[in-house]
C-alpha cells in the first residue's frame, strides 16, 4: 500500500495505490484495518481516491455500481463488500457536509440569516 498527496486549487487529493493478493481472513482483517486507518487520517486533508489491484472479483452487482462501475466481472470474493460499503458510506458523509458547506456559504454571501440559521440548526 502506498499513497501520495497532491495540493489542489479547490481541494487537496490523496491517492492510495494498493495491491492485495488473495488473503486469509486474518490478513484481510489486518489489511482492512490498515486501510481504514490510512483513509481516516488522509480524509482530514481533502478527497481520497483508492485504486490499484485488489485482486478481488467484485462481481457485476447493480447495487455496487456507484462504487465499482458497471463493468465488474466474475463473482465477488468474500470480504470485499465490507470495504466497498465503508467507502460508499464515507463518500455519502463527505457529500452531505460538502453540500451543507456550500449552502451555508451561499446563505452567508446573500445575507440570508434565516436560511443560515436553519442550516446550522440542521447540522
Amino acid at each position: 500500500m502506498a499513497y501520495a498527496r497532491f495540493k489542489g486549487k479547490f481541494c487537496n487529493i490523496s491517492l492510495i495505490s494498493i495491491y492485495t493478493p488473495a488473503l486469509l481472513a486474518d490478513d484481510r482483517d489486518m489489511f482492512g484495518a490498515e486501510l481504514r486507518l490510512l483513509t481516516k487520517s488522509l480524509l482530514k486533508y481533502g478527497m481520497v481516491i483508492i485504486g490499484g489491484d485488489w485482486n478481488a472479483r467484485v462481481g457485476h452487482a447493480a447495487a455496487m455500481a456507484s462504487t465499482i462501475g458497471k463493468y465488474g466481472i466474475g463473482d465477488r470474493l468474500p470480504g470485499t463488500s465490507n470495504i466497498c460499503n465503508e467507502s460508499t458510506a464515507q463518500r455519502d458523509r463527505n457529500h452531505y457536509w460538502s453540500d451543507m458547506a456550500t449552502g451555508m456559504q451561499a446563505a452567508a454571501r446573500l445575507g440570508d440569516n434565516t436560511k443560515l440559521f436553519c442550516l446550522l440548526h440542521k447540522a
